[in-house]
């Protein structure tokens, strides 16, 4: 029997910026060297329960976030591997410059 095809725009269930626990926002703000003014919701893509989307910041830069609290370690620990890993694909065209990595 065939499956059914997957929407890639629809494949994670992700929280909304201010679901995050306040000691990971407030780490987010700090990496990213300024306070978040506001959050776009989440992307719908992807394979975590992470939040991924755009903040505006309060210096009016727009960054494209991801992050996720100390309930999902397994998540945590894949992010903190795409931050080593982001950096090693830098030469190749299609990747975005990574800002900053941490943990809370």
């Amino acid at each position: 029997m065939p499956s059914a095809p997957v929407d890639y725009h629809r494949t994670s269930a992700r929280p909304a910026f201010a679901a995050l626990p306040a000691a990971v926002r407030e780490a987010v703000a700090a990496l990213a060297g300024a306070s978040v003014a506001s959050a776009r919701p989440p992307v719908g893509s992807g394979f975590t329960g992470s939040y991924a989307g755009v903040l505006a910041l309060a210096d009016g830069r727009r960054v494209f976030a991801k992050a996720a609290g100390p309930a999902m370690p397994h998540v945590v620990s894949g992010l903190r591997r795409e931050g080593q890993v982001l950096p090693i694909l830098a030469s190749l065209s299609c990747v975005p410059h990574l800002a900053a990595a941490g943990d809370e």
